[in-house]
């Protein structure tokens, strides 16, 4: 492996190494090596090097909120791959559990969409006594493979993406099944609550109302979602 921070593409070139930029420098893989993914906290790009040139993008939470389309889109994506499931024309076969103490478990949701070049897997596990160690309840990350070769492409965060992508399930089929602006209820206060009430508002359902019990454990009512951290709102 060599290093050289001020001309990584240069030395790429004239080493016929796989590189890219990582914290700042360039890195070279040797093609001997077979391959190699190298990921840094300090930037987001990740090299892959099996003889050829590929990167691998590492996106945060906070990089995902940033690129997520805004809610009325999502909605309209959503319905679109909800139909295409219907047809046949995308697969998302039943997730697999494995369990731990305490009724946490664990998910990997693999699924593909070939009509728009789309493959990649979901991790995610719930552990429902997180909230009492300061920790969100679900946490996990999503592979995005090149749909052409089935190369990793990107690794990201899934918190954002999945309270965006359960909200904007909901939000296509309450398009689809209730009347514009009619009242809308659910149950539960946490970060699915303000992904579903975003998306709510942005399909003209203004009125809305949530029922929150109370978290076992806890001797007092949860309070509203700006001052209640005990039952994990922020």
């Amino acid at each position: 492996m060599q290093v050289d921070p001020e001309r990584p593409d240069r030395q790429g070139r004239q080493s016929g190494l796989g590189q890219g930029a990582v914290g700042g420098c360039g890195i070279s893989v040797g093609k001997g090596a077979g391959h190699a993914v190298i990921l840094s906290a300090a930037a987001p790009t990740a090299v892959v090097g099996c003889g050829y040139r590929r990167r691998m993008r590492h996106l945060t939470d906070a990089d995902v909120e940033a690129l997520l389309p805004p809610p009325a889109d999502a909605v309209r994506l959503v319905h679109d791959a909800l139909v295409a499931l219907a047809r046949g024309e995308a697969e998302v076969p039943a997730k697999p559990a494995v369990h731990a103490p305490g009724g946490a478990f664990a998910n990997a949701m693999p699924t593909a969409y070939p009509a728009r070049n789309l493959l990649g897997c979901k991790w995610i596990s719930i552990f429902p006594e997180n909230p009492g160690r300061g920790l969100p309840t679900a946490s996990g990350l999503m592979v995005v493979n090149d749909g052409d070769t089935g190369v990793p492409r990107a690794v990201m965060s899934a918190g954002a993406l999945t309270a965006a992508r359960t909200a904007a399930v909901s939000g296509a089929c309450v398009a689809a099944l209730a009347s514009p602006g009619a009242p809308v209820a659910f149950t539960g206060a946490g970060v699915q609550a303000r992904s579903h009430l975003r998306v709510l508002d942005a399909l003209g359902h203004h009125d809305v109302t949530v029922y929150a019990g109370r978290r076992r454990g806890t001797t007092s009512p949860p309070g509203p979602p700006s001052t209640s951290r005990r039952c994990g709102w922020r």
